[in-house]
């Protein structure tokens, strides 16, 4: 689990597994929102990028250890690791926003974006978990949303409340 923890991306992973999403119905969405090269599947011991997310009852058992302290001590998800976690979903919003521009295409499906619903999702469960950190404080700040489809106008206030409830926590 130290390994798997290391890398933000598999960090933010082990983060999500507990979330009710039929994560089939989002696979492209989630192969770009989680990135994968071979040094990831190298570090993915525990088949993140695979089971946990595809096998509920697999991703429950792993979610369930890594949630309870006592059954997983050092390995458990802690505010410091949702807080990794939220970070790594806050630049991955903000690095991949441009798809979502005008200039590809008005208002576009979520659909045709998965990563973006499946990242917006992914926040709103990690952020209020997460302790404060300076750069998590700093991208919440900076994160602003352009025109987005009526259809994922649910997901950015969902977003922008949890942003609003951090940011309080900070003050």
């Amino acid at each position: 689990m130290e390994e798997t923890y290391s890398d933000s991306s598999l960090a933010a992973l082990v983060a999500v597994a507990s979330m009710k999403v039929d994560w089939s119905r989002f696979q492209l969405g989630r192969d770009h929102l989680f990135q994968r090269n071979k040094a990831h599947w190298t570090l993915d011991k525990l088949s993140f990028r695979g089971e946990v997310h595809i096998n509920p009852e697999y991703g429950r058992f792993i979610s369930e250890f890594v949630e309870n302290h006592n059954r997983s001590g050092t390995y458990a998800l802690n505010g410091q690791r949702y807080a990794i976690a939220a970070v790594y979903f806050l630049k991955q919003i903000r690095n991949n926003w441009e798809q979502k521009t005008p200039s590809n295409g008005p208002y576009k499906r979520r659909e045709s974006i998965p990563w973006l619903w499946l990242g917006l999702k992914c926040l709103v469960h990690v952020l209020p978990r997460s302790d404060i950190s300076e750069e998590l404080t700093l991208l919440a700040r900076q994160l602003k949303f352009g025109p987005l489809s009526w259809e994922d106008n649910r997901e950015k206030n969902a977003v922008k409340r949890e942003i609003a409830l951090y940011l309080a926590r900070v003050e």
